[in-house]
């Protein structure tokens, strides 16, 4: 693989296996690559996700239940 469209490195990924520090590489809108340098494809952009945690899919966890309420 040349390049990845996205780069997120360094970061405390959570796996099956549990936690660990890893890079996510993202391509096309698809993850393709969980790896530490080397073995990291480089990014056409890049995130340092140093001392952040980065769990897989949360896009908006902002909701309404039972909006507007009990009257």
């Amino acid at each position: 693989m040349d390049s990845i469209d996205l780069a997120i490195e360094n970061g405390m990924v959570y796996t099956a296996g549990g936690f660990c520090k890893t890079g996510i590489g993202i391509d096309k809108g698809k993850i393709v690559s969980l790896a530490e340098e080397p073995f990291f494809p480089p990014g056409r952009e890049k995130i340092d996700a140093a001392g952040k945690i980065i769990l897989p899919g949360l896009i908006d966890s902002h909701v309404h239940l039972r909006d507007p309420g009990f009257t």
